[in-house]
């Protein structure tokens, strides 16, 4: 029970570590304190009974070890018969040939393994999903077979189980029904190493690697994170770096450090890095789940030529993808539609222990003791240090204050900046210096990063994340935001963010975590955003991993149809997507959002031109801001106009003649107006 609580007070604090953004941004601090101190509650009570039965057994223990001795030392007298030191000998000895004996087999098995080489997987009839036996089955009757060294495509629509597929090879999706079967090769002849329902507790050395939809990176280096934890091999180290395309374009290339989760890295570069891992493992068996989202098409191309047919040619390696073009190099294509525990005799005793044995049995148990306490000080000290870090964290302002603003705020969504000035504290650098903007009412403003960095400062400063560095007013709707609490200014501002991250629960919960709203309401906007095939009792578990990043954007478009607050912002909602999934989110905006001021923060500039403010950033300062006729037509040289003449010619012609007309339908419209 108390191992069972204390997993799920450790899953709930991963997962705000990792949203923590989303944490505050959707201000859900007071419902994550209330859960967790109901859990720390519970688990303290069972602590407690835990700890009065473990003093019971250890006076217990005491007690009978000391009657133990002594019985053995009067029933030994009686006899006139000590067991002594040398006859222990024999058995110690015996022991550790034993022992050593074990260890030779040990190594031989993992030669044979290490010998083989190729995977064929077979799964007849398999259907899984994330909770063991729930009626709802993510893989539903799947009957495949995958050949040694082939490049196996999976595709099929959003949510139908493509990436779940991937998670039942990796052991992490369980098996309801039906047999999974993985050989391995040897000399041409299938040695069978898996075969059961589900998978045998008896880990087999194959070996697989796996890239994920949504790229893992961490804190260090670009290099550190490809190599992570093996030995460096500069031959493949360089080849692997040419395959992805190189890290020559960064200033220091791969040593180049990447911040925690990769934030000051665009979706192109964590994907190559997040690729560039797997394919430097050396492996028997490749997993790769839609590698090439967010990469463009030149790149894509050349990776999949040189690398997936190339490089890991004669591998197997099971690719899910929804670049069609791919599939006919493919040796095999899987379409997926929606939806004894060995006898032990017990170790029987001839005679009594002899005191010699028994006194050294305890001495061992002692020392062991010893070390334990140890490690548990060393732990405890610990966590000591790193409670006395959050103690020292800066807090936020006030969550709620005095005067609150009036139920309908903000009622039309006008913001203001006025000498606003945020200092980045990681930096030290300046972000906005006694910047003076004004944004309009039902305004759609984007906002472009020229160095491709990191464009997420504006968020920073218009949800408040940066209090402490920041000077100046924003000002929405009449209202200065610091005289504001941060709930009431947080929950009044929709945003979508790049990561589309969800929380542990129920669907139901993730949109309406205060329960503010009915059950049809959410059916009416899961519905707009075309999720009729969920329920709202499915369960979402690892950050929302069970569902496609499609499907997560879509559920995060539904939370902010259900709040229907004048303010949205977008945070790269596009990137990696794709097309039906972005035809619904325009599709959506343009009709529920047409009297919102959005702030759209995003790489494409060809979707920022028939706005009303385009607001240039470089490593998040503020550079220059004003319509997209002003920066392109009317400043020569801007820097959005050099932004803009990286695309090819024809391209920017387009763009030019889009911006000249949709300049002319607003004076049109403003000269009507008047």
């Amino acid at each position: 029970m108390i191992e069972k609580l204390t997993d799920q007070r450790n899953q709930i604090v991963n997962e705000i570590t990792i949203g923590i953004k989303i944490v505050k941004m959707y201000v859900l601090e007071k419902y994550f304190d209330k859960v967790m101190t109901k859990i720390r509650t519970d688990e303290v009570q069972q602590l407690r009974r835990s700890l009065h039965i473990r003093v019971f057994h250890g006076c217990l223990q005491g007690i009978t070890y000391k009657i133990m001795v002594f019985a053995t030392l009067i029933s030994l007298s009686s006899e006139g018969n000590f067991l002594l030191l040398d006859e222990t000998c024999v058995s110690s000895i015996t022991l550790n040939n034993l022992k050593n004996s074990e260890q030779e087999n040990g190594r031989y098995k993992n030669q044979l393994y290490k010998s083989s080489s190729g995977v064929e997987i077979e799964l007849n009839e398999v259907s899984a999903s994330w909770r063991i036996n729930h009626p709802l089955q993510i893989l539903n009757s799947i009957t495949l077979k995958f050949k040694s060294g082939e490049l196996c495509a999976v595709v099929g629509p959003a949510g139908s189980g493509k990436s779940s597929l991937l998670n039942l090879l990796l052991q992490e999706l369980p098996v309801d029904a039906g047999t999974v079967r993985l050989f391995q090769m040897k000399n041409g002849v299938p040695v069978n190493l898996r075969t059961t329902l589900g998978y045998v507790q008896r880990k087999p050395e194959i070996t697989i690697s796996y890239a994920s939809q949504d790229p893992l990176v961490f804190s260090g280096t670009i290099k550190d994170n490809i190599l992570f934890g093996l030995e460096y091999d500069q031959t493949r180290y360089q080849e692997v770096c040419f395959l992805v395309k190189d890290f020559k374009e960064l200033p220091h290339r791969d040593m180049t450090i990447v911040g925690e989760g990769g934030k000051s890295l665009s979706i192109d570069l964590k994907t190559k890095i997040n690729l560039a891992r797997a394919i430097y493992r050396q492996a028997d068996l490749y997993l790769l789940d839609d590698i090439f989202h967010g990469i463009d098409d030149n790149d894509s191309q050349f990776i999949f030529n040189e690398c997936i047919l190339g490089f890991l040619q004669g591998k197997t390696r099971i690719l899910v993808t929804d670049h069609l073009d791919y599939l006919k190099q493919a040796d095999t294509i899987a379409v997926i539609e929606e939806v004894r525990i060995p006898e032990k005799n017990e170790n029987t005793f001839n005679e009594s222990v002899g005191f010699a044995i028994s006194q050294s049995l305890n001495l061992m148990s002692l020392f062991q003791y010893g070390i334990q306490q140890i490690v548990i000080v060393l732990s405890q000290i610990t966590i000591m240090r790193r409670l006395i870090q959050f103690i020292d964290t800066p807090n936020e302002g006030p969550i709620e204050t005095p005067n609150p603003p009036p139920a309908n705020w903000p009622s039309v969504g006008q913001i203001i900046w006025r000498n606003i000035f945020v200092n980045n504290r990681r930096s030290g650098l300046s972000v906005f210096q006694n910047a003076d903007l004004m944004i309009e009412p039902c305004w759609k403003v984007g906002v472009v990063e020229k160095s491709g960095a990191d464009q997420t400062s504006i968020i920073s400063a218009l949800f408040r994340l940066v209090d402490k560095g920041t000077h100046g007013e924003i000002i929405i709707d009449g209202l200065d935001t610091k005289s504001v609490g941060l709930q009431d200014l947080r929950s009044n501002i929709s945003i979508i963010p790049k990561n589309p991250f969800l929380f542990t629960g129920t669907l139901r919960f993730n949109l309406d975590p205060f329960q503010q709203y009915t059950d049809k309401a959410i059916w009416d906007v899961l519905g707009e955003v075309e999720l009729n095939g969920i329920t709202l009792n499915q369960w979402v578990t690892d950050g929302g991993r069970n569902f496609s990043i499609n499907e997560r954007k879509l559920i995060c478009l539904a939370r902010e149809l259900l709040r229907s607050n004048r303010i949205l912002v977008l945070d790269q909602i596009t990137d990696g997507l794709d097309l039906n999934t972005k035809i619904i989110i325009q599709r959506v905006l343009q009709s529920y959002f047409k009297y919102c001021t959005i702030i759209t923060i995003t790489n494409h500039l060809e979707s920022l031109i028939s706005g009303d403010l385009i607001l240039v950033m470089d490593n998040g300062r503020l550079l220059e801001f004003g319509s997209p006729y002003e920066l392109l037509i009317m400043r020569i040289n801007s820097h959005f106009d050099q932004i803009i003449k990286k695309y090819n010619q024809t391209m920017v012609e387009c763009i030019i003649q889009d911006v000249i007309k949709y300049h002319a339908q607003h004076r049109r419209y403003n000269s009507r107006k008047k």
